[in-house]
Formats: C-alpha cells, structure tokens, sequence
C-alpha cells in the first residue's frame, strides 16, 4: 500500500478501505454473523461448569494459557473480559463519568467481543481467525494503555488492569487457535462459495 501524497491518492485509499470492509461484512454476514448471539450470552455467562472453577490446578493451566481445551479456555478468559470491563464502565460511572460514555462502553463490551468471537470459534472464512487474533492484540494493547492513563482514579483502574490481563490471555488462546485452524482447514469455505450460497437462498 503506497502512502498518500495528495488528495487523489487519499480518495483512492479511501475508497479501498470502503471496499475492503464492505467485503468483509458481507463475508461474516454470509458466514452467519447474525446467527450465534445466543451461543455467544451462554459462553460468555457460563463458559464452563461452574464447579470446575474451583480446580485451582485448571485454573492456573487457563491464566497461564497452558490449557489443552483451547476453545473451552479462550471462553473463560472471554468471559472474564467482558465481566472486567462492565464492572469497569460502572465504576467510571461511580466516580462521575458521563452516562453516555459508560453506555457506549457497555455496548462496546458486548458487540466487540462478540464479533472476535464469532470470528474465530465460529466464522468458516479462512482468514476470520488471523483476523480475530491480530484485533486481540491491538485491543489488549490498548486496555494496557486505558489502564494506564486511568491511573488518577483507584477504584476503576483495578478492574482495568484486570481486564488487560485476561485480554492478553484472550490474545494468546486466540493465537493458538488460528494456528490449530491453519492446520486443519477442512471446515472453511472461500467467500466465492458463500457468495454462491447467499445466491441460491
């Protein structure tokens, strides 16, 4: 990608950007984007049994992302996520953060997770899981930086820096799970196969 000199070139990167995330709307809207809301609310509410959290030795393999179920664990680091950063949108709202903005965050807590979810445990584009790992990245990145500058304040900065730790945990099942996928690519499709599919329904 060729840096923009001028305002053609700005109109042109721009209208790429716009392609590009057109096609990749389509392709997870085709995949089934819209289909595992309520998978996603039962993982993210009970991602295994609860009993099994009392495993200390389970527990510790999951933080330390030494677990063997990839999928089971990257759930449970999921769901601490999306807990950490409600409770911290509350806390912002208890040391006076506008309404607005914990609203907005909450919703941001729900749908962006969602959709890193979808794309790696359930989209059957190939590069869905690449894609869901390099997102978790740069949001863990930016959880770490959040926490930083919220450092004024005590009481949200504990579930902050709490929820950049099990973001990078996120980070690493993510990663081992875009791994696991490139090896075995038997369940995904090609966009031009999905396109054939939104086609014939």
């Amino acid at each position: 990608m060729k840096v923009p000199k001028n305002m053609d070139d700005v109109k042109e990167l721009g209208v790429k950007c716009k392609d590009f995330c057109v096609a990749q709307f389509n392709a997870a809207k085709a995949a089934g984007l819209f289909d595992h809301f309520g998978n996603f609310f039962k993982d993210v509410t009970k991602p295994m049994p609860y009993e099994q959290f009392k495993d200390q030795a389970k527990m510790q393999k999951i933080v330390l992302a030494q677990a063997t179920d990839l999928e089971e664990s990257f759930k449970v680091a999921l769901a601490m996520t999306v807990a950490l950063e409600v409770v911290g949108a509350v806390f912002n709202f208890i040391v006076q953060v506008s309404l607005v903005f914990v609203l907005t965050e909450t919703v941001y807590a729900l749908i962006a997770p969602y959709v890193l979810y979808f794309m790696l445990l359930k989209s059957s584009v190939p590069s869905h899981p690449q894609m869901a790992f390099f997102s978790f990245v740069v949001l863990t990145l930016l959880s770490f930086w959040e926490t930083f500058t919220s450092l004024v304040h005590i009481l949200p900065v504990l579930p902050l820096a709490a929820k950049s730790i099990s973001s990078a945990i996120c980070t690493a099942y993510a990663y081992k799970i875009m791994v696991e996928k490139k090896k075995n690519p038997g369940d995904f499709v090609q966009l031009e196969e999905l396109d054939e599919e939104k086609v014939a329904e």
